[in-house]
């Protein structure tokens, strides 16, 4: 049981569930604070096998766990619904949501976007695959306050019906391929998009890439459809030039 687990499962016991964590791990080999809250919040710590799937109507996954494991063909069978931790916890967040998402750079630009939106006065919180887990964002979150959000392929590989304002798809390389197999998933997973503004970024530095995603942004608020707004290194401002001609210094 990660962060995100303990998270999840603390926030269907505040809302009266009944909640089994599961875990190849003992309560004692947990780390120290996540065996105290699972202990505080009294949830049962289970092993990892099919006595855990007794009595259970709905199984939801933490991003590392992948959804092939045989225990979980057999809830399947049995019709247990199983569906991940994004999934689940997206359906009780308030408010607009910026999906950031890729291979590589996720972190940084999650962190940046929440600053640029703080510090331009606009209420955000940021969380998901970076600091602190959706679960925890849920109960803070609000219909005007703005959700941004790193989400990583392990989270997206079982979500649904998660609806975001402006998706951002940073680069997909091979990665993950003990997962994955091969990056045709991972493609297929950051397709996925229901009334989505993609924005894909490559480097865009300047005001032809802002103007661009301004104008796009303006769209969705007049149409839900989706837009794809493609942001390419060729569009270099003042700033990148300058680094551009130290490096030749």
């Amino acid at each position: 049981m990660g962060e995100s687990g303990v998270a999840t499962a603390e926030f269907l016991a505040r809302r009266g569930a009944r909640v089994r964590a599961v875990d190849r791990k003992a309560l004692n080999e947990l780390k120290p604070e996540h065996a105290r809250r699972l202990e505080q919040s009294r949830i049962a710590l289970c092993a990892q096998d099919e006595a855990a799937l007794e009595g259970v109507e709905v199984i939801l996954l933490s991003p590392g766990v992948p959804p092939q494991l045989p225990l979980l063909a057999e809830a399947r069978r049995r019709g247990i619904a199983v569906t991940g931790e994004l999934e689940f916890c997206s359906r009780f967040l308030r408010g607009p949501v910026l999906g950031i998402t890729g291979s590589n750079g996720k972190t940084t630009t999650t962190a940046l976007c929440g600053h640029l939106l703080q510090e331009s006065g606009i209420a955000v919180q940021v969380g998901a695959n970076i600091g602190t887990p959706l679960a925890a964002m849920l109960e803070s979150s609000l219909e005007d306050q703005w959700n941004v959000l790193e989400l990583s392929s392990f989270m997206l590989e079982l979500s649904d019906t998660l609806h975001v304002r402006i998706a951002a798809i940073l680069n997909i390389t091979p990665d993950r391929l003990d997962r994955h197999v091969s990056t045709e998933p991972v493609r297929q997973l950051h397709d996925r998009r229901q009334s989505v503004l993609a924005a894909v970024v490559d480097r865009c530095v300047g005001p032809e890439p802002d103007r661009a995603l301004q104008a796009a942004v303006g769209e969705v608020d007049r149409d839900d459809s989706p837009r794809r707004v493609e942001l390419r290194g060729e569009h270099r401002g003042e700033a990148d030039r300058a680094r551009a001609d130290d490096r030749h210094d």
